[in-house]
């Protein structure tokens, strides 16, 4: 009795399971039901799109640069093919893996690798990061070959400036460096991004968006493993303008040869247009050498050389003028009524105030006229033709010659040079001119007047 009456139980107990069960399968199904349309219907086409992005892999095409030519259409700055490696962060599935990956197969600086990496990451995970420009081909054929070990990294083909006579015209051509946050935010390069190149100094700079071009692009199908299996449309870049300067090439290298082994400049000028045809600042530096980037040691070495060989020295040097000043005070003297027939003597030495001037000529020239004083150089005639004019005089002929001001060069920071005056002493030291307590700087002085606290 007691074993039936226990089934009877057992039975009705399972009946009320049993009548509970199909409503449980129908919430089951619900609840999948729900999940399937938030999936397909609400966050479908989200879904969709990380799909085809997974699929389809959106690619930059850089445009070539525009060369750049000689007055003569001798190239100088040409374009060449240079293989840069890219990480996209959002396809990386072990960061710290891969930067170890990549240090021990290119060399790459792990450090700077994870900071590069991380700032990028939180910003644009989907934007392919730039991590080394212009892989040798060592360099290539290994990231090729483990490219199915390296998630997220790619290889794209861009032009890179190349620079053929190297140093040669180096101060006003310029160079290229990589665009900085600063310049990214300012506005003034709409047509760039981070990793781009642009100019920095020199033409380069200046006609930046000339020589920039339009950028392209590409809708590249890859496989799972990122590889790239079909383009599957193209929109062509357009490259940049052409220019042709003023410059000779032949007479610019004729010009850096004279400045071997020295510290100086060198400019040839038209006379009848103003074109500059030769411009040679020695030291100079290989633009090349930007466009890999230079590490902070390289950059140092180059900012703190005491030649500094980043100086364009034709239009940031400021130097005494030597004699090239004769024909300023030449010039002054005829304006001013000087007889050229009459004639000073030279006999290599000018007393004046409390020191005594010496010619180049240490037993001097003799008697000598205006002529003569320009053709040998007389320094003795015009430190007693500067006595005659004064140093207003001086400064004001000076002056409409057109020194002492900005040429206009807008390739680089130019400095004005300085014609000294009584009223600029008297503004800049507080006392007026008195040439008797002059203290000449060492070195053969040329024109007293102008060399009055000369600036270096």
């Amino acid at each position: 009795m007691r074993n039936q009456a226990f089934e009877q139980a057992s039975v009705e107990v399972l009946r009320k399971r049993l009548i509970k069960l199909p409503f449980l399968v129908v919430a089951v199904f619900v609840v999948l039901l729900l999940r399937l349309w938030f999936l397909q219907i609400f966050q479908g086409p989200s879904y969709r799109v990380q799909s085809e992005n997974n699929r389809i892999r959106l690619q930059d095409v850089a445009p070539f640069r525009g060369m750049l030519f000689d007055r003569n259409g001798e190239l100088l700055v040409d374009n060449r093919p240079s293989f840069d490696a890219y990480v996209i962060p959002e396809e990386i599935s072990d960061r710290e893996e891969l930067i170890r990956s990549l240090h021990a197969l290119i060399g790459l600086d792990s450090k700077g690798l994870e900071e590069k990496l991380g700032k990028e990451s939180q910003r644009y995970a989907f934007r392919p990061v730039l991590i080394k420009k212009n892989l040798s081909r060592e360099e290539l054929a290994i990231v090729e070959g483990n490219l199915f070990n390296l998630p997220g990294v790619m290889i794209q083909i861009k032009p890179q400036r190349y620079y053929l006579y190297k140093e040669l015209a180096a101060h006003l051509i310029g160079y290229l460096g990589e665009i900085s946050e600063t310049q990214l935010t300012s506005g003034s390069y709409p047509d760039n991004k981070q990793g781009d190149l642009i100019g920095q100094a020199g033409v380069e700079r200046v006609w930046q968006r000339n020589l920039n071009g339009i950028r392209g692009g590409e809708q590249v199908e890859v496989d799972a493993a990122g590889r790239r299996l079909t383009v599957i449309s193209r929109r062509p870049p357009i490259a940049g303008q052409n220019l042709g300067l003023t410059i000779d090439k032949k007479l610019q290298i004729t010009a850096e040869k004279c400045l071997k082994d020295k510290r100086g400049s060198i400019v040839a000028v038209h006379p009848m247009t103003g074109e500059i045809l030769a411009m040679a600042s020695n030291p100079a530096y290989d633009p090349n050498l930007f466009l890999e980037g230079l590490n902070r040691a390289e950059w140092a070495r180059l900012v703190t050389s005491k030649d500094h060989p980043l100086q364009n020295r034709a239009v940031a040097g400021q130097y005494a003028p030597g004699s090239t000043f004769k024909m300023v005070m030449a010039l002054a003297g005829l304006e001013e009524g000087l007889d050229p027939r009459e004639e000073m003597f030279c006999d290599g030495k000018f007393p004046f105030g409390e020191h005594t001037f010496r010619c180049w000529r240490k037993q001097g020239h003799g008697r000598v006229a205006l002529h003569r004083a320009i053709v040998e150089s007389c320094d003795v005639y015009f430190y007693k033709l500067g006595k005659r004019l004064g140093v207003d005089k001086i400064h004001h002929y000076a002056k409409m010659c057109g020194l002492g001001v900005v040429s206009g060069y807008e390739l680089g920071s130019e400095k004005e040079g300085l014609i000294p005056s009584s009223p600029w002493k008297l503004k800049r030291f507080g006392v007026p001119w008195q040439p008797r307590r002059f203290q000449p700087p060492s070195g053969r002085a040329l024109c007293w007047s102008l060399r009055f606290r000369w600036p270096g």
